[in-house]
């Protein structure tokens, strides 16, 4: 999955120069603990966080660029594993998608926090057959093969198709984000299951040109 998918063009931007009185505004603008810090150009020049923000002015200072820090930053086109790797190893509260050098974007872990909240209760089978449904040229039968690949793969595990699939009829989402060891591990899970998909289409595809 892309990030771009799950990304929000509504999110609290301060400029280096401005105050850090302007800056916690910002914040409690969008309820947010992180701001993304542009240029006059609206380049991306770092990111503050409200503990930044706490630690300035304790120590005295007086504007964002005092205190921010240098930026990380994702391609709308990058998995969203690359923002939740970000997001469970700092502690940042969202994370900015950058194109051609501009903010486009940006992944907050509320949405990925109130999705994962959304999802919980939902039978995975559904989830899994709604991701199939949306990659053409490969059957529900073909895309549980490359899933139960990954699975065994990921977990150390021997399950053939036929058993995988039963385990997910009657799982939930919930069960699998436990399975799984955390939402982090999960997403790196779907993205290799994409991985092997497409493997799979491009290899369908050329069977098919030999055949013809």
């Amino acid at each position: 999955m892309r990030a771009e998918m799950w990304a929000t063009k509504e999110y609290p931007k301060v400029k280096p120069e401005d105050s850090l009185e302007q800056a916690v505004r910002e914040l409690a603008r969008y309820s947010e603990y992180t701001a993304v810090v542009v240029n006059g150009s609206d380049r991306l020049v770092g990111l503050v966080t409200s503990n930044d923000i706490a630690r300035g002015l304790t120590a005295g200072a007086e504007t964002v660029e005092e205190v921010c820090r240098s930026p990380e930053s994702i391609s709308p086109s990058d998995p969203i594993t690359k923002a939740v790797e970000i997001l469970t190893d700092s502690d940042l509260t969202l994370v900015p998608l950058e194109e051609d050098m501009r903010v486009v974007g940006v992944v907050t872990l509320r949405t990925v926090v109130e999705l994962m909240s959304n999802l919980y209760d939902t039978p995975a089978r559904d989830l899994l057959k709604k991701i199939q449904e949306n990659v053409p040229g490969i059957s529900w039968d073909e895309f549980i093969e490359a899933a139960t690949m990954v699975f065994n793969r990921e977990l150390n595990r021997d399950l053939t198709p036929e058993e995988f699939e039963r385990k997910i009829s009657d799982r939930t989402f919930g069960y699998v984000l436990w399975l799984m060891g955390g939402l982090e591990n999960l997403f790196i899970y779907l993205f290799r299951l994409g991985e092997a998909v497409v493997a799979r289409k491009v290899a369908k595809r050329r069977r098919e040109l030999r055949g013809m």
